[in-house]
């Protein structure tokens, strides 16, 4: 089966599921779904960052990343939590990796790790919950979720997805001036142009037939950002591959890598949106 093939299957697989639950799916579904991401995407950072470590190393990076989504998916419940959680994650890693390591470089590697996974894959995959204007992951019963809540989720998988998509076919068809050489050399202006075009025409496309509350101008002041930082989230988790000489983060997923490859833009991008939805 060609790439190609593997990446539309697999798609096919992972959309209708995730789309069900963003639009179906009780209000703790979806705060459960993005803690298992966590910790799937902590064990693929621990598995290239501490290379040859032992597989407790990276199940207990993969840990640290699954209890800081939970503590920030429960903020609306528990305000305190996210604030626990982060300033509990330095002591705890250095405590954790103090006498476990057989030199001091590996143990300052492991608990480094830990805290880059809690805030990178913990608490930005967590801040997706919060697109839902009440806890992630309060109970079934404690009543339906606000649309609005869903509809801000899905504009965000909508939003990133045609970033993605323009920006490969721009960067195919246009694309000449290398973006970031250094660091993912396939990259261009062009595609990065595309993406932001896509990117706004898919909020424009939103508006017209989910959220008609957005102004016209807000179209383009949620879109540019959302498109923009997603792509340096794209660059970002590339930097972090070519630092450790990697080319995919892991290959859980058939033609697309590994859980950071695939959602390393939507990471970035939900904070903008998040943001966005509190303070219009």
């Amino acid at each position: 089966m060609s790439n190609l093939a593997k990446r539309i299957a697999s798609a096919a697989v992972l959309l209708p599921l995730v789309t069900f639950l963003v639009l179906r799916g009780p209000a703790w579904s979806i705060g459960l779904l993005l803690v298992f991401f966590a910790f799937l995407a902590g064990f693929e950072l621990a598995s290239f960052s501490c290379a040859g470590r032992p597989l407790w190393v990276r199940i207990s990076v993969s840990l640290f990343c699954a209890l800081t989504a939970a503590a920030v998916a429960l903020a609306f419940a528990e305000p305190a939590a996210p604030l626990v959680a982060l300033l509990a994650i330095a002591p705890s890693s250095l405590l954790l990796f103090l006498f476990t390591a057989r030199e001091p470089s590996a143990s300052t590697a492991h608990a480094a790790c830990a805290a880059l996974g809690a805030t990178y894959c913990g608490a930005l995959l967590g801040s997706i919950s919060l697109l839902y204007p009440i806890s992630s992951l309060s109970w079934p019963l404690a009543g339906p979720i606000p649309d609005t809540g869903r509809t801000w989720i899905l504009l965000l998988l909508l939003g990133i997805v045609a970033s993605d998509t323009f920006a490969y076919a721009f960067g195919r068809i246009f694309g000449k001036r290398k973006l970031a050489p250094r660091i993912s050399p396939g990259k261009t202006w062009a595609g990065a142009f595309g993406g932001v075009l896509g990117t706004v025409v898919a909020v424009a496309l939103f508006k017209l037939t989910a959220l008609p509350e957005l102004g016209w101008w807000e179209v383009a002041a949620l879109g540019v950002p959302l498109s923009i930082v997603g792509q340096l989230g794209d660059l970002a988790e590339s930097l972090l591959k070519r630092g450790f000489s990697v080319k995919d983060s892991g290959n859980l997923i058939p033609g697309h890598g590994g859980v950071l490859d695939r959602l390393d833009a939507l990471m970035f991008g939900a904070p903008v949106v998040l943001l966005y939805s509190l303070v219009r």
